[in-house]
């Protein structure tokens, strides 16, 4: 039995884990929201796979949050429900991306455990505002309430407590990745409860004209932009693009840390392709017998 399988089949009898306070009962700490509101970089593992054993391995590489996909992955409700639990055992923060206008899947995510809420393609302030309504309780939202759901502790939690624990601790994000949404981002970044701004610089270098042209210069400005407004706002600054080269990774991160971006987001499909091809290449080359 791996140790995921043992931890979760153990959850029941034991203390809450990690940051839950054991001596009276406590939501959660967001460890990622406390860190970027003590200025540092936080990086996150995108996961867009139902792959809960992974996660509980990514909680020995350093990562700080895991960035679940609704939007691109094929996840069902039971396998992100396993997937909270994995990141909770593993000490990383759990977000979920969740598609715009699926309020009944905010809900349900909130209730399994996630501390974050990240909406792609959000053009408007309306828009923020409903996410933010979706994701917060009364007053500063209208989410729905059950006092036994697991983020609740099943109802060991005091509702009360809960209610103003879980609007502090839960982060609302929205991805800014196309021109409308680019054009009204000052009126975007004036919305309550609204934490962080991801840019969505694949789908925004399309919107601009420029697909996959992530260094024009109407790109890089409109990047630039973006963070330059966020901080201006006093939001954080979430930013998925990584450098091709490892030789490239400390340039890249300080480079952009300085600018202003505080979430960073990994995809490890491509390190680990790229990382793969070069180890294999190497053993394939060292297995060639000599010509003649």
């Amino acid at each position: 039995m791996s140790k995921l399988s043992s931890d979760i089949a153990r959850a029941g009898q034991e203390a809450p884990i990690h940051d839950r306070n054991t001596e009276v009962n406590a939501l959660r700490l967001n460890k990622t929201k406390a860190k970027l509101q003590a200025g540092k970089a936080v990086f996150g593992c995108f996961m867009p796979f139902p792959l809960p054993i992974v996660i509980e391995a990514l909680g020995e590489t350093g990562f700080d949050y895991i960035y679940m996909d609704l939007e691109h992955g094929l996840m069902s409700g039971e396998s992100i429900q396993q997937m909270i639990m994995a990141a909770e055992i593993a000490g990383l923060t759990p977000f979920v991306r969740v598609p715009f206008g699926r309020s009944d899947t905010i809900l349900s995510v909130l209730e399994q455990g996630a501390q974050g809420i990240i909406v792609p393609h959000i053009h408007t302030k309306i828009q923020a505002e409903n996410i933010v309504a979706l994701v917060k309780y009364g007053p500063e939202g209208k989410r729905g309430m059950w006092s036994a759901s697991r983020a609740a502790g099943f109802g060991a939690i005091p509702l009360s407590q809960y209610v103003a624990e879980a609007n502090k601790e839960t982060m609302v994000s929205c991805i800014v990745e196309d021109t409308e949404g680019y054009n009204n981002l000052s009126e975007i970044l004036t919305v309550p409860g609204v934490d962080a701004i991801h840019i969505g610089y694949q789908d925004l270098s399309q919107s601009l004209g420029y697909a996959g042209q992530y260094d024009h210069p109407v790109v890089k400005e409109a990047i630039d932009r973006i963070i330059q407004m966020t901080r201006g706002a006093s939001k954080f600054v979430g930013y998925g693009r990584a450098p091709d080269k490892q030789e490239d990774v400390a340039k890249f991160y300080s480079f952009n840390f300085k600018k202003g971006v505080r979430l960073f987001l990994i995809n490890p499909i491509g390190i680990m392709r790229n990382a793969l091809k070069e180890w294999l290449d190497s053993a394939k080359a060292s297995c060639r017998q000599p010509a003649g």
